[in-house]
């Protein structure tokens, strides 16, 4: 119950460091809250307690980049956005 309760903790603090990373990177003045992190959170405890300890920096590294992924679309949108005006 410990090493659950370790992994998703762990996840959802970084989980929200991620969201928070990227939320101040792009250009949104607000947002929802995020119950999505204790979607992310959730798989970090089980897998990290159940399959390896490596599962939650795994999955991180995966929200990560998918985070990225979308800040990058969101960025090409802006400056293509920025091309047509002018």
């Amino acid at each position: 119950m410990t090493s659950f309760l370790l992994h998703f903790v762990l996840g959802l603090l970084g989980a929200l460091a991620i969201f928070l990373l990227f939320l101040h990177l792009s250009a949104t003045d607000s947002t929802s809250a995020p119950f999505g992190l204790l979607l992310i959170a959730l798989p970090c405890g089980v897998l990290g307690s159940q399959l390896s300890a490596w599962a939650t920096p795994a999955i991180l590294l995966l929200y990560a980049l998918v985070s990225w992924s979308e800040y990058r679309q969101e960025m090409r949108m802006r400056r293509e956005a920025e091309q047509r005006r002018g």
